[in-house]
Formats: C-alpha cells, structure tokens, sequence
C-alpha cells in the first residue's frame, strides 16, 4: 500500500520517458494512484504509445 493508494490524479505533458510528467505517473502508479492522462491534437496519438510504457494500463483523453 503506497501513500497515493485510492487516489486519483490526471497528468498533462507525457510525451517522453525523459519527461517529469511520465516520471510522476510512474511513481503515482507505484504508490496506488490511479492516473488519467491528458493530451491534445496531434500530440495524442504520443501520449497513448508512452503510456504503453507505465507500469498498468492507464486512460488517455483529449482535452
């Protein structure tokens, strides 16, 4: 049980694994958080292949 377990969180900026962004859903993920991401127009379809890459399988939506 990690201090985020039962919370919920939505992410901007995950593009690369370099990014800070994929940093903290990566860790949000290890600590029990569950994580929405968030991305727009042609950087989309990025944000769903890097979130291949988290530990669990998480939702990407277009804002």
């Amino acid at each position: 049980m990690g201090i985020l377990e039962g919370k919920k969180l939505l992410i901007t900026g995950v593009l690369t694994e370099a990014s800070i962004a994929f940093t903290v859903a990566r860790l949000a993920q290890e600590q029990g958080a569950d994580i929405v991401l968030s991305s727009y127009g042609r950087m989309l379809p990025i944000t769903e292949k890097i979130a291949l890459r988290l530990p669990k399988p998480c939702a990407v939506i277009e804002l």
